[in-house]
Protein backbone atom coordinates (compact mmCIF):
# COMPACT_ATOMS: atom_id res chain seq x y z
CA UNK A 1 0.00 0.00 0.00
CA UNK A 2 1.08 3.59 -0.80
CA UNK A 3 0.96 4.99 2.68
CA UNK A 4 4.04 7.01 2.83
CA UNK A 5 6.80 8.66 0.76
CA UNK A 6 9.09 6.29 1.52
CA UNK A 7 6.83 3.58 -0.13
CA UNK A 8 7.02 3.94 -4.06
CA UNK A 9 10.92 3.49 -3.52
CA UNK A 10 10.47 0.30 -2.14
CA UNK A 11 8.02 -0.72 -4.13
CA UNK A 12 10.37 0.43 -7.14
CA UNK A 13 13.23 -1.80 -5.83
CA UNK A 14 10.81 -4.86 -5.97
CA UNK A 15 9.87 -4.27 -9.53
CA UNK A 16 13.03 -2.97 -10.75
CA UNK A 17 15.01 -5.98 -8.92
CA UNK A 18 12.63 -8.73 -10.29
CA UNK A 19 11.96 -9.31 -6.36
CA UNK A 20 8.36 -9.90 -7.44
CA UNK A 21 6.52 -11.28 -10.26
CA UNK A 22 3.81 -8.67 -11.03
CA UNK A 23 2.27 -5.26 -9.21
CA UNK A 24 -1.08 -4.59 -9.75
CA UNK A 25 -2.61 -1.16 -9.17
CA UNK A 26 -5.91 -1.40 -7.51
CA UNK A 27 -8.05 1.04 -5.50
CA UNK A 28 -9.54 -0.32 -2.19
CA UNK A 29 -12.89 -0.54 -3.87
CA UNK A 30 -11.08 -2.81 -6.63
CA UNK A 31 -9.46 -4.93 -3.80
CA UNK A 32 -12.68 -5.51 -1.77
CA UNK A 33 -14.72 -6.90 -4.70
CA UNK A 34 -11.49 -8.88 -5.47
CA UNK A 35 -11.89 -10.38 -2.41
CA UNK A 36 -14.68 -10.57 -0.70
CA UNK A 37 -15.46 -13.79 -0.57
CA UNK A 38 -12.61 -14.12 1.45
CA UNK A 39 -13.93 -12.38 3.93
CA UNK A 40 -15.99 -13.94 7.20
CA UNK A 41 -16.14 -11.24 9.44
CA UNK A 42 -17.03 -7.09 9.50
CA UNK A 43 -15.52 -6.15 13.26
CA UNK A 44 -17.58 -2.49 14.29
CA UNK A 45 -15.10 -0.96 16.65
CA UNK A 46 -16.73 1.39 19.15
CA UNK A 47 -15.92 5.16 18.79
CA UNK A 48 -16.23 5.90 22.20
CA UNK A 49 -13.89 3.64 23.32
CA UNK A 50 -10.45 3.27 21.47
CA UNK A 51 -9.42 0.13 22.87
CA UNK A 52 -11.94 -1.31 20.66
CA UNK A 53 -9.88 -0.71 17.94
CA UNK A 54 -7.30 -2.96 18.88
CA UNK A 55 -9.75 -5.56 19.87
CA UNK A 56 -11.34 -5.43 16.81
CA UNK A 57 -8.08 -6.40 14.86
CA UNK A 58 -7.14 -9.41 17.38
CA UNK A 59 -10.43 -10.54 16.46
CA UNK A 60 -10.44 -9.69 12.90
CA UNK A 61 -6.93 -11.71 13.02
CA UNK A 62 -8.24 -15.24 14.48
CA UNK A 63 -11.44 -14.96 12.59
CA UNK A 64 -10.69 -13.98 8.96
CA UNK A 65 -11.85 -10.61 9.49
CA UNK A 66 -11.48 -6.75 8.84
CA UNK A 67 -12.29 -3.89 11.11
CA UNK A 68 -14.11 -1.01 10.24
CA UNK A 69 -16.14 2.23 11.71
CA UNK A 70 -19.86 1.92 12.34
CA UNK A 71 -20.45 4.43 9.39
CA UNK A 72 -18.29 2.70 6.73
CA UNK A 73 -19.51 2.92 3.55
CA UNK A 74 -17.60 -0.31 1.79
CA UNK A 75 -19.68 -2.85 4.33
CA UNK A 76 -21.96 -2.65 1.13
CA UNK A 77 -18.84 -4.33 -0.88
CA UNK A 78 -19.09 -7.45 2.02
CA UNK A 79 -22.65 -8.35 1.84
CA UNK A 80 -21.68 -12.04 2.86
CA UNK A 81 -19.93 -11.66 6.32
CA UNK A 82 -21.01 -11.46 9.37
CA UNK A 83 -21.03 -8.40 11.47
CA UNK A 84 -19.92 -8.34 14.85
CA UNK A 85 -20.70 -5.25 16.40
CA UNK A 86 -18.24 -4.11 19.39
CA UNK A 87 -20.09 -0.58 20.36
CA UNK A 88 -21.27 -0.48 23.84
CA UNK A 89 -19.67 -4.14 25.03
CA UNK A 90 -17.23 -2.95 27.93
CA UNK A 91 -17.13 0.50 29.70
CA UNK A 92 -13.00 0.85 29.58
CA UNK A 93 -10.35 0.43 27.77
CA UNK A 94 -9.25 -1.99 30.56
CA UNK A 95 -12.28 -3.78 31.10
CA UNK A 96 -11.49 -4.50 26.64
CA UNK A 97 -7.91 -5.71 27.14
CA UNK A 98 -8.75 -7.81 30.12
CA UNK A 99 -11.77 -9.83 28.40
CA UNK A 100 -8.68 -9.95 24.91
CA UNK A 101 -6.34 -11.53 27.91
CA UNK A 102 -8.85 -14.13 28.62
CA UNK A 103 -10.49 -14.87 25.63
CA UNK A 104 -8.35 -14.18 22.82
CA UNK A 105 -4.69 -14.61 23.65
CA UNK A 106 -4.86 -18.59 23.68
CA UNK A 107 -6.06 -18.03 19.73
CA UNK A 108 -3.12 -15.99 19.06
CA UNK A 109 0.55 -16.53 18.14
CA UNK A 110 2.59 -16.86 20.70
CA UNK A 111 5.70 -16.06 19.84
CA UNK A 112 5.09 -12.23 19.18
CA UNK A 113 3.01 -9.38 21.08
CA UNK A 114 2.86 -5.45 20.25
CA UNK A 115 2.01 -2.31 22.48
CA UNK A 116 0.17 -0.44 19.54
CA UNK A 117 -1.76 3.10 19.90
CA UNK A 118 -5.02 2.24 18.88
CA UNK A 119 -5.80 5.81 16.69
CA UNK A 120 -2.27 7.25 15.69
CA UNK A 121 -3.09 8.11 12.14
CA UNK A 122 0.72 7.23 11.19
CA UNK A 123 0.82 3.71 12.37
CA UNK A 124 0.68 0.94 9.84
CA UNK A 125 1.52 -2.43 11.27
CA UNK A 126 -1.98 -3.53 11.49
CA UNK A 127 -1.75 -5.27 8.60
CA UNK A 128 1.04 -7.20 10.07
CA UNK A 129 -0.84 -7.85 13.49
CA UNK A 130 -3.97 -9.21 11.53
CA UNK A 131 -1.84 -11.61 9.09
CA UNK A 132 0.23 -12.80 11.89
CA UNK A 133 -2.26 -13.06 14.79
CA UNK A 134 -0.38 -10.92 17.11
CA UNK A 135 -1.96 -9.82 20.28
CA UNK A 136 -1.63 -5.99 21.23
CA UNK A 137 -2.45 -3.44 23.80
CA UNK A 138 -2.14 0.28 24.90
CA UNK A 139 -1.49 1.76 28.06
CA UNK A 140 -2.66 5.44 28.52
CA UNK A 141 -0.34 7.56 29.81
CA UNK A 142 -1.51 9.55 33.36
CA UNK A 143 -1.51 12.72 31.45
CA UNK A 144 -4.27 11.18 28.70
CA UNK A 145 -6.32 9.40 31.22
CA UNK A 146 -10.05 10.08 31.81
CA UNK A 147 -10.79 7.54 34.49
CA UNK A 148 -12.60 5.01 34.81
CA UNK A 149 -12.75 4.95 30.19
CA UNK A 150 -9.15 5.18 29.86
CA UNK A 151 -7.70 4.86 33.56
CA UNK A 152 -3.46 4.18 33.47
CA UNK A 153 -3.17 1.75 36.52
CA UNK A 154 -6.10 -0.53 35.34
CA UNK A 155 -4.78 -1.00 31.43
CA UNK A 156 -0.90 -1.11 32.77
CA UNK A 157 -1.67 -4.00 35.49
CA UNK A 158 -3.66 -6.02 32.39
CA UNK A 159 -0.04 -5.39 30.08
CA UNK A 160 2.04 -6.44 33.31
CA UNK A 161 -0.16 -9.70 33.29
CA UNK A 162 0.10 -10.21 28.71
CA UNK A 163 3.98 -9.40 29.82
CA UNK A 164 3.88 -12.39 32.41
CA UNK A 165 2.00 -14.88 30.68
CA UNK A 166 3.90 -15.06 27.44
CA UNK A 167 7.23 -16.42 26.68
CA UNK A 168 10.44 -14.70 27.20
CA UNK A 169 12.72 -13.78 24.52
CA UNK A 170 10.32 -12.51 22.12
CA UNK A 171 9.53 -9.32 20.21
CA UNK A 172 7.26 -6.25 21.14
CA UNK A 173 6.77 -4.99 17.93
CA UNK A 174 4.84 -1.12 17.68
CA UNK A 175 5.87 1.06 20.23
CA UNK A 176 5.56 2.22 23.72
CA UNK A 177 5.02 5.52 22.47
CA UNK A 178 3.14 7.55 20.39
CA UNK A 179 2.98 11.15 19.07
CA UNK A 180 -0.58 10.95 20.05
CA UNK A 181 -0.07 10.18 23.26
CA UNK A 182 2.97 9.10 24.93
CA UNK A 183 2.06 5.89 26.68
CA UNK A 184 4.34 4.02 28.99
CA UNK A 185 6.89 6.29 27.26
CA UNK A 186 10.13 4.79 25.68
CA UNK A 187 12.59 4.78 28.79
CA UNK A 188 9.48 3.00 30.93
CA UNK A 189 8.42 0.86 28.42
CA UNK A 190 11.65 -1.03 27.43
CA UNK A 191 12.80 -1.11 30.60
CA UNK A 192 9.34 -2.85 31.86
CA UNK A 193 9.22 -5.12 28.82
CA UNK A 194 12.85 -6.36 29.77
CA UNK A 195 12.28 -7.32 33.24
CA UNK A 196 9.62 -9.75 31.72
CA UNK A 197 12.00 -11.10 28.99
CA UNK A 198 10.69 -8.75 25.72
CA UNK A 199 12.75 -6.95 23.48
CA UNK A 200 11.11 -3.96 21.74
CA UNK A 201 11.10 -4.04 17.96
CA UNK A 202 10.26 0.00 17.08
CA UNK A 203 7.79 -0.68 14.13
CA UNK A 204 5.15 1.85 14.62
CA UNK A 205 6.10 3.88 11.14
CA UNK A 206 6.89 0.62 9.17
CA UNK A 207 4.86 0.03 6.25
CA UNK A 208 3.96 -3.37 4.29
CA UNK A 209 5.65 -5.30 6.60
CA UNK A 210 3.00 -8.18 5.80
CA UNK A 211 4.41 -8.00 2.30
CA UNK A 212 7.75 -7.22 3.06
CA UNK A 213 8.43 -10.00 5.68
CA UNK A 214 7.65 -12.62 2.49
CA UNK A 215 10.17 -11.38 -0.10
CA UNK A 216 12.61 -14.12 -0.96
CA UNK A 217 16.44 -12.17 -1.53
CA UNK A 218 19.49 -13.56 -1.42
CA UNK A 219 20.50 -12.19 1.64
CA UNK A 220 22.98 -14.25 2.71
CA UNK A 221 24.97 -13.68 -0.49
CA UNK A 222 24.65 -9.57 -0.10
CA UNK A 223 25.91 -9.87 3.17
CA UNK A 224 29.12 -11.59 2.80
CA UNK A 225 29.65 -9.84 -0.49
CA UNK A 226 29.58 -6.83 2.29
CA UNK A 227 31.92 -8.36 4.06
CA UNK A 228 34.60 -8.71 2.15
CA UNK A 229 34.50 -5.57 0.73
CA UNK A 230 34.69 -3.69 3.93
CA UNK A 231 37.63 -1.56 4.99
CA UNK A 232 38.86 -3.35 8.01
CA UNK A 233 42.75 -3.08 7.47
CA UNK A 234 43.55 -0.13 9.42
CA UNK A 235 45.90 3.19 8.39
CA UNK A 236 49.60 3.07 9.10
CA UNK A 237 49.07 4.50 13.44
CA UNK A 238 50.49 7.58 14.06
CA UNK A 239 51.76 8.74 17.50
CA UNK A 240 50.13 12.16 17.42
CA UNK A 241 46.56 11.79 15.94
CA UNK A 242 42.69 10.84 17.74
CA UNK A 243 41.13 7.55 16.00
CA UNK A 244 37.26 8.40 16.02
CA UNK A 245 34.69 5.92 15.69
CA UNK A 246 31.70 7.58 13.81
CA UNK A 247 28.69 5.58 14.86
CA UNK A 248 25.18 5.91 14.10
CA UNK A 249 23.96 4.52 17.67
CA UNK A 250 20.71 4.73 17.83
CA UNK A 251 17.83 4.13 15.66
CA UNK A 252 19.34 1.43 13.75
CA UNK A 253 17.51 -1.00 16.10
CA UNK A 254 14.48 0.33 14.46
CA UNK A 255 12.93 -1.18 11.46
CA UNK A 256 11.11 2.22 10.82
CA UNK A 257 13.94 4.08 11.20
CA UNK A 258 15.68 1.95 8.59
CA UNK A 259 12.87 1.93 6.22
CA UNK A 260 12.57 6.16 6.28
CA UNK A 261 15.45 8.08 7.81
CA UNK A 262 18.13 5.59 6.90
CA UNK A 263 17.23 5.04 3.44
CA UNK A 264 16.68 8.85 2.91
CA UNK A 265 20.38 9.61 4.12
CA UNK A 266 21.94 6.77 2.43
CA UNK A 267 20.76 8.70 -0.69
CA UNK A 268 23.48 11.65 0.07
CA UNK A 269 26.06 11.06 -2.39
CA UNK A 270 28.89 11.92 0.06
CA UNK A 271 28.25 8.76 1.72
CA UNK A 272 31.22 6.48 1.26
CA UNK A 273 34.05 9.22 1.33
CA UNK A 274 34.46 9.17 5.41
CA UNK A 275 33.73 6.00 7.49
CA UNK A 276 30.70 5.85 9.06
CA UNK A 277 29.87 2.81 11.07
CA UNK A 278 26.03 2.22 11.04
CA UNK A 279 23.60 -0.12 13.91
CA UNK A 280 21.12 -2.23 12.56
CA UNK A 281 18.95 -4.38 14.53
CA UNK A 282 18.42 -8.01 13.26
CA UNK A 283 14.58 -7.70 13.00
CA UNK A 284 15.56 -6.04 9.85
CA UNK A 285 16.28 -9.23 8.54
CA UNK A 286 13.42 -10.85 9.32
CA UNK A 287 10.63 -8.19 9.20
CA UNK A 288 11.67 -6.85 5.63
CA UNK A 289 14.72 -8.84 4.10
CA UNK A 290 14.12 -6.85 0.41
CA UNK A 291 15.29 -3.52 2.85
CA UNK A 292 18.05 -5.07 4.63
CA UNK A 293 19.30 -6.36 1.13
CA UNK A 294 19.06 -3.34 0.03
CA UNK A 295 21.46 -1.64 2.84
CA UNK A 296 24.43 -4.73 2.36
CA UNK A 297 24.43 -4.87 -1.28
CA UNK A 298 24.56 -0.77 -1.31
CA UNK A 299 26.73 -0.56 1.16
CA UNK A 300 30.52 1.19 0.60
CA UNK A 301 33.61 -0.22 2.20
CA UNK A 302 33.36 2.52 4.41
CA UNK A 303 29.74 1.63 5.22
CA UNK A 304 30.39 -0.79 8.37
CA UNK A 305 26.85 -2.18 9.77
CA UNK A 306 27.27 -3.64 13.12
CA UNK A 307 24.50 -4.69 15.33
CA UNK A 308 22.58 -1.94 17.31
CA UNK A 309 21.73 -1.83 20.53
CA UNK A 310 21.37 -4.23 22.47
CA UNK A 311 21.71 -7.34 20.61
CA UNK A 312 18.99 -9.67 19.13
CA UNK A 313 16.12 -6.54 20.28
CA UNK A 314 16.15 -3.46 22.38
CA UNK A 315 16.62 -3.83 25.57
CA UNK A 316 18.39 -2.28 28.49
CA UNK A 317 20.50 -5.18 29.66
CA UNK A 318 21.95 -2.89 32.49
CA UNK A 319 18.70 -2.68 34.06
CA UNK A 320 16.40 -5.26 35.88
CA UNK A 321 16.53 -7.38 32.60
CA UNK A 322 14.87 -10.72 33.51
CA UNK A 323 14.65 -9.61 36.90
CA UNK A 324 10.54 -10.28 37.35
CA UNK A 325 11.02 -13.99 35.59
CA UNK A 326 11.41 -17.20 37.42
CA UNK A 327 14.42 -18.65 35.62
CA UNK A 328 16.59 -15.32 34.51
CA UNK A 329 19.29 -16.93 34.49
CA UNK A 330 18.03 -19.50 31.51
CA UNK A 331 16.58 -16.56 29.93
CA UNK A 332 19.60 -14.49 29.47
CA UNK A 333 21.16 -18.04 27.97
CA UNK A 334 18.21 -17.78 25.36
CA UNK A 335 19.07 -14.39 24.76
CA UNK A 336 22.32 -14.38 24.62
CA UNK A 337 21.86 -17.31 22.14
CA UNK A 338 19.70 -15.48 20.09
CA UNK A 339 21.92 -12.73 19.77
CA UNK A 340 24.77 -15.47 18.64
CA UNK A 341 22.44 -16.67 15.96
CA UNK A 342 21.55 -13.25 14.42
CA UNK A 343 25.24 -12.12 14.61
CA UNK A 344 26.46 -15.00 12.61
CA UNK A 345 23.88 -14.02 9.68
CA UNK A 346 25.13 -10.30 10.12
CA UNK A 347 28.57 -11.76 9.24
CA UNK A 348 29.31 -9.30 12.21
CA UNK A 349 31.97 -8.46 15.11
CA UNK A 350 30.81 -5.77 16.84
CA UNK A 351 27.89 -5.02 18.76
CA UNK A 352 26.18 -1.76 20.56
CA UNK A 353 24.39 -2.04 24.07
CA UNK A 354 22.30 0.13 26.05
CA UNK A 355 23.52 1.14 29.46
CA UNK A 356 21.25 3.75 31.33
CA UNK A 357 20.44 6.96 30.17
CA UNK A 358 23.37 8.97 30.47
CA UNK A 359 23.49 7.65 34.25
CA UNK A 360 26.91 7.11 36.02
CA UNK A 361 28.49 4.18 34.80
CA UNK A 362 30.03 2.00 37.65
CA UNK A 363 32.14 -0.74 36.38
CA UNK A 364 31.89 -2.47 39.63
CA UNK A 365 28.51 -2.68 39.21
CA UNK A 366 28.10 -3.39 35.64
CA UNK A 367 31.21 -5.44 34.29
CA UNK A 368 29.10 -8.93 34.87
CA UNK A 369 26.77 -7.40 32.48
CA UNK A 370 29.08 -6.72 29.94
CA UNK A 371 31.16 -10.00 30.91
CA UNK A 372 27.97 -11.72 29.97
CA UNK A 373 28.05 -10.57 26.37
CA UNK A 374 32.00 -10.98 26.17
CA UNK A 375 32.22 -14.64 26.80
CA UNK A 376 28.39 -15.22 25.89
CA UNK A 377 29.25 -13.82 22.42
CA UNK A 378 32.92 -15.65 21.52
CA UNK A 379 32.58 -13.89 17.91
CA UNK A 380 32.44 -10.41 19.47
CA UNK A 381 35.58 -8.40 18.85
CA UNK A 382 33.95 -4.69 19.77
CA UNK A 383 31.12 -3.75 21.89
CA UNK A 384 30.43 -0.22 22.12
CA UNK A 385 28.39 0.80 25.29
CA UNK A 386 25.96 3.34 25.37
CA UNK A 387 23.39 5.71 23.49
CA UNK A 388 25.61 8.90 24.28
CA UNK A 389 27.98 9.58 26.81
CA UNK A 390 27.07 8.05 30.42
CA UNK A 391 28.75 10.31 33.10
CA UNK A 392 31.72 8.92 35.18
CA UNK A 393 33.42 7.64 32.20
CA UNK A 394 36.91 9.08 31.93
CA UNK A 395 38.12 10.04 28.21
CA UNK A 396 41.55 8.15 28.90
CA UNK A 397 39.73 5.04 30.28
CA UNK A 398 36.72 4.64 27.97
CA UNK A 399 38.63 1.59 25.90
CA UNK A 400 39.55 -1.46 28.14
CA UNK A 401 39.35 -5.12 27.86
CA UNK A 402 37.22 -6.73 30.61
CA UNK A 403 39.57 -8.25 32.53
CA UNK A 404 42.85 -7.28 30.49
CA UNK A 405 42.47 -10.24 28.80
CA UNK A 406 42.24 -10.93 24.76
CA UNK A 407 38.06 -10.45 25.27
CA UNK A 408 36.74 -7.88 22.87
CA UNK A 409 37.46 -4.41 23.34
CA UNK A 410 34.34 -2.63 25.17
CA UNK A 411 34.67 1.27 23.96
CA UNK A 412 32.08 3.80 25.86
CA UNK A 413 30.75 6.53 23.82
CA UNK A 414 32.15 9.60 24.54
CA UNK A 415 29.58 12.47 23.63
CA UNK A 416 25.85 12.92 23.30
CA UNK A 417 23.49 15.01 21.46
CA UNK A 418 21.56 18.67 22.70
CA UNK A 419 18.21 18.08 24.07
CA UNK A 420 16.94 21.11 21.65
CA UNK A 421 18.81 19.64 18.30
CA UNK A 422 15.19 19.80 16.73
CA UNK A 423 15.60 23.74 17.26
CA UNK A 424 19.14 24.07 15.76
CA UNK A 425 20.21 24.80 12.17
CA UNK A 426 21.95 22.44 10.25
CA UNK A 427 25.28 24.41 11.31
CA UNK A 428 24.80 24.73 15.15
CA UNK A 429 24.14 21.38 15.60
CA UNK A 430 27.26 20.63 13.23
CA UNK A 431 29.01 23.18 15.70
CA UNK A 432 27.80 21.15 18.91
CA UNK A 433 29.19 17.84 17.62
CA UNK A 434 32.23 19.47 17.07
CA UNK A 435 32.72 21.20 19.92
CA UNK A 436 31.53 18.03 22.45
CA UNK A 437 34.11 15.78 20.28
CA UNK A 438 37.03 18.44 21.36
CA UNK A 439 35.57 18.69 25.68
CA UNK A 440 36.09 15.08 25.31
CA UNK A 441 39.06 14.00 23.60
CA UNK A 442 41.66 11.79 25.51
CA UNK A 443 44.93 13.63 26.42
CA UNK A 444 46.69 10.78 26.30
CA UNK A 445 47.74 10.11 22.09
CA UNK A 446 47.45 8.22 19.90
CA UNK A 447 43.53 8.56 20.68
CA UNK A 448 41.12 6.08 20.79
CA UNK A 449 37.25 7.56 20.90
CA UNK A 450 33.89 6.68 20.33
CA UNK A 451 31.78 9.78 18.89
CA UNK A 452 27.79 9.59 18.55
CA UNK A 453 26.12 11.19 15.61
CA UNK A 454 22.67 11.65 15.45
CA UNK A 455 21.00 10.04 13.51
CA UNK A 456 18.27 12.27 13.21
CA UNK A 457 20.33 15.16 12.40
CA UNK A 458 23.50 13.49 10.74
CA UNK A 459 23.97 11.79 7.17
CA UNK A 460 27.35 11.74 5.47
CA UNK A 461 27.30 15.11 4.18
CA UNK A 462 26.99 16.47 8.07
CA UNK A 463 30.05 13.99 9.32
CA UNK A 464 32.11 15.17 7.00
CA UNK A 465 31.75 18.69 7.82
CA UNK A 466 32.53 17.82 11.35
CA UNK A 467 35.80 16.05 10.55
CA UNK A 468 36.70 18.81 8.75
CA UNK A 469 36.38 21.34 11.19
CA UNK A 470 37.89 19.00 13.43
CA UNK A 471 41.34 18.68 11.42
CA UNK A 472 43.41 16.42 10.69
CA UNK A 473 44.26 15.73 14.10
CA UNK A 474 41.04 13.62 14.10
CA UNK A 475 41.36 10.46 11.79
CA UNK A 476 37.93 8.62 11.40
CA UNK A 477 37.73 4.55 11.12
CA UNK A 478 36.02 1.80 10.82
CA UNK A 479 35.31 -0.17 13.96
CA UNK A 480 37.63 -2.82 12.85
CA UNK A 481 40.17 -0.46 12.14
CA UNK A 482 39.68 0.99 14.94
CA UNK A 483 39.97 -2.11 17.19
CA UNK A 484 43.07 -3.15 15.08
CA UNK A 485 44.82 0.34 15.73
CA UNK A 486 43.71 -0.20 19.71
CA UNK A 487 45.56 -3.27 19.96
CA UNK A 488 48.95 -2.13 18.57
CA UNK A 489 49.07 0.43 21.05
CA UNK A 490 47.64 -2.17 23.95
CA UNK A 491 48.09 -5.60 22.57
CA UNK A 492 46.34 -7.89 25.07
CA UNK A 493 48.04 -9.40 28.23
Amino acid sequence: LLLAGWDPFWLELLESEDLVDRVRRMSLEDTLCAYASHIKTCVVYDPELPATINIATMIAAVEIGVVIAPDAAFQVLLPDAERNDLRGRWTTNAEAYQWAFDTLLPRMNPRVLACYHPTACNHHVRDYLVQHKVFHFWVTSEEKANPPRADHAAELAVARQVLAATRPNIPVLGFWYSGADKGLDEYVGVGLAGEYGKITIVCDWATNLSLLGGVAVDLDGAVARYARRVDAEPPTLEQDKVYLCIDIVESGDSPSYVQTRMHEVWQDTRRGVVPVNWSLGPSVLDLMPPVAWYFYRNASPRDYLYMAISGAGYCQPYRRLFKALPEPEKAWEAYLQLTRRYLARMNCTALGLYTDAWKPFDRDKHDPVTRRFAEGVPALDAIILGMGRDDAVPPDKANYRIDGGGTPLVSHIMTRWPTDYAAKTREENITWLVEDIRAHTPESRPGFMHVMALSWVFGPSEIEEVLRQLGEDYVPLTIPQFNALFRQCSPPR
